[in-house]
């Protein structure tokens, strides 16, 4: 008798694991071309990489670890996604510390989790699920908070381009997956084409950052520009002064002389000031976000309609 329920219980397990793969190959069948959207780097993106040799690629594995998360994700993706929006978040400053206070205000890095994971279900209710995350992702480099974050990206079947920020060291990049020294690249999202530049170090003057772009990754960037998408920049520190005058930076002039004469930059996305800006220079439009926990405008986001590349600027409630 002992013997019967034994084989029972094992033939219901085999039976269980057939339909489990049989559902995993059904949607890779059904819909293959989302499933590979959402591989942070496809091999489409690797070969472009080669294509401009750049000296350091970053090498990430696939967004998920996990084949029961990824079924999961999966399944959300086929029963709602919309690949004309991408969310957009700044400076979570993911930290144990109660309340920061800098010179624009006051934010609580504690409580990075609640409000990240209240904009990630906001997102995923509007079908969204790749986001650019414009830099200090963590407030002191704790690379267990980048960790963390990351995390709760993965439970929310986020799709994160993490761009470094002056409040993220290398260490914490390799724990949200970004590899290398080098820690800028690009990612193509369908025919549109984000690029992380990693603006923030060595450029550090006293107790301030105005950020810069070296000579060596503005030659990537020009041979990255060289494509027929539609070009998305992210960065951490804005290109103007803290006061949005309207000059360019001196770290940043050679820089906007590249963008400006490229027709399809779309957009630049900037952090570091905790406030939401927006401005047009050159031709070309350059926006700010928020900091997710600063004080009086908690769970800070945007969206970003891919088809005419306005934003719609929102608080997770």
């Amino acid at each position: 008798m002992k013997y019967f329920k034994k084989r029972t219980i094992l033939l219901l397990i085999a039976v269980f694991c057939t339909i489990l793969v049989a559902i995993s190959l059904w949607l890779h069948l059904y819909d293959f071309k989302k499933w590979q959207y959402f591989n942070r780097y496809s091999f489409e993106n690797l070969k472009s990489i080669k294509k401009v040799d750049q000296i350091d690629p970053m090498l990430v594995p696939n967004f998920f670890h996990y084949e029961g998360q990824r079924l999961a994700c999966l399944a959300k993706y086929v029963q709602n996604f919309d690949d004309t929006k991408i969310g957009w978040i700044s400076d979570i400053h993911a930290d144990k510390f109660k309340r920061r206070t800098v010179d624009s205000g006051t934010i609580y890095p504690k409580r990075y989790g609640e409000y990240l994971n209240k904009v990630f279900d906001d997102l995923s209710d509007e079908g969204i699920y790749t986001v650019i995350s414009t830099g200090d992702n963590t407030n002191t480099s704790g690379s267990d908070y980048a960790r963390n974050i990351e995390m709760i990206a993965q439970e929310k079947c986020m799709n994160v381009i993490w761009v470094k920020g002056n409040h993220d060291n290398s260490a914490v990049m390799n724990e949200l997956g970004v590899f290398g020294n080098l820690q800028y690249y690009f990612t193509d999202q369908g025919n549109v084409r984000i690029i992380a530049i990693n603006n923030v170090e060595p450029f550090k003057d006293g107790n301030k950052y105005f950020g810069g772009v070296d000579d060596t990754q503005l030659e990537w960037l020009s041979s990255v520009l060289k494509t027929d998408k539609r070009i998305i920049i992210a960065m951490h520190i804005p290109i103007f002064p803290l006061n949005l005058e309207d000059v360019v930076l001196d770290e940043y002039a050679k820089m906007e002389n590249i963008l400006h004469d490229n027709k399809n930059v779309k957009m630049v996305l900037s952090g570091h000031f905790h406030i939401p800006w927006q401005k047009k220079y050159n031709g070309i439009n350059y926006y700010g976000e928020g900091a997710l926990s600063y004080q009086g405008s908690e769970g800070a986001y945007a969206i970003i309609n891919l088809n005419d590349f306005s934003i719609d600027y929102k608080f997770s409630k």
